[in-house]
């Protein structure tokens, strides 16, 4: 006996991107409804005529009607494909809301987890969802799975979402935290042949026959793999091959660089610039260290020609100290009052009684100030 299917999980389809300009946000947010067709196309040539959604369809409980019915119409025209659609806990199943809604609209190919109790995808293939139907269920809603009373000979696949024991509850991770912390050995409990999560959204194998999916569209800064789904074969008494498959349109990248005083090299950025064209890249430059202001502004001149290929970047430099000279303050200003305002910023920056936020308040304001003196390097 075999099954395969593609397992996914936190489309979160509506989702807003609030922190970044119109344009991109909306771009954001069409791609985690394209990424539908990403999937259906995968899913068409990979010959899987199962998709299951591991909670999260939607990013609220309750979306715009377009929201709500244009997925809906782009799952239906891949007709060779049942997807199986289950709440997680930005879309919980209440009576007479969303997934109401959806059972009016939707097409025989979807196909709703709204219950846990049993369902048989394909002969001798069960579905176990444990589906949310509250915001707080404050337990784990896999448990019921260990009793379901299911005949011999056939292929067992649970379906949960939110956390497990191993991974913490501040919301790194995944977006439940604590509320509903499932048993990692929920697939030997109850006997599954595999166990699909959601909630994590990064690609996470727990263990054999246990794994998070992760979004199919990265939303954020992470480093935990997001942007796949996976690709699963089931066959009676062996152990699930899971294939990891890359569906993100937009990738995240984190760059960290720690910079030393005569640091002039930087591959990560020598990288991202070979790239060719940066549509659909978003940065987040981390520099940490310490750096001699010539050599700050060279990086920093770079770093601003670099922002503008990019759909986005941000950069931080919290933890970037700038290492100031007698000659840089006289590129600045030898005498005066300009010179006299960096010589106090300088002493303020360098004087350990002050606060650390003070010192690199002063720190910025000192590089700031010298960058003026230096617009060969812009």
């Amino acid at each position: 006996m075999r099954f395969k299917f593609i397992h996914t999980a936190d489309w979160q389809i509506g989702a807003p991107f609030g922190a970044f300009e119109t344009k991109l946000a909306a771009r954001l947010t069409d791609a985690r409804l394209e990424m539908i067709n990403t999937i259906g196309n995968l899913a068409m040539a990979r010959h899987v005529r199962h998709v299951l959604v591991a909670g999260d369809v939607w990013d609220s409980e309750q979306p715009s009607k377009r929201v709500l019915h244009q997925p809906l119409d782009l799952m239906k025209r891949y007709d060779a494909v049942t997807w199986w659609l289950m709440p997680g806990n930005h879309d919980p199943f209440r009576p007479n809301l969303l997934w109401s809604e959806i059972e009016t609209y939707a097409s025989t190919n979807i196909k709703l987890l709204l219950k846990a109790e049993p369902v048989e995808a394909e002969p001798s293939v069960w579905l176990l969802p444990a589906p949310w139907t509250t915001k707080s269920p404050g337990r784990d809603l896999t448990t019921w799975m260990d009793n379901a009373d299911l005949p011999p000979n056939r292929l067992t696949i649970g379906i949960g979402h939110g956390s497990i024991t191993e991974f913490s509850s501040d919301d790194e991770h995944g977006d439940v935290g604590s509320k509903s912390i499932i048993d990692p050995r929920r697939a030997n409990e109850a006997q599954l042949d595999y166990l699909a999560l959601g909630d994590w959204h990064g690609v996470q194998k727990i263990s054999d026959r246990v794994w998070y999916s992760g979004t199919p569209e990265t939303d954020r800064f992470r480093r935990n793999s997001p942007g796949h789904v996976l690709i699963v074969e089931l066959e009676t008494d062996t152990l699930p091959k899971v294939q990891v498959e890359k569906t993100t349109t937009f990738h995240w990248h984190i760059v960290d660089i720690d910079c030393v005083p005569e640091m002039k090299d930087f591959p990560a950025i020598d990288e991202l610039e070979g790239r060719g064209s940066l549509r659909n890249i978003l940065a987040q430059i981390n520099l940490t260290g310490h750096m001699k202001q010539q050599n700050w502004l060279k990086l920093d001149a770079r770093l601003r020609l670099l922002e503008e290929r990019l759909d986005f970047m941000n950069i931080q430099t919290d933890h970037l100290t700038h290492l100031v000279s007698s000659e840089d303050l006289d590129n600045l200003d030898r005498a005066g009052s300009v010179r006299m305002a960096a010589e106090r910023l300088l002493e303020r920056k360098e004087n350990p009684s002050v606060s650390e936020e003070n010192r690199k308040t002063a720190d910025n304001a000192l590089c700031l100030l010298l960058s003026y003196a230096n617009e060969e390097f812009d």
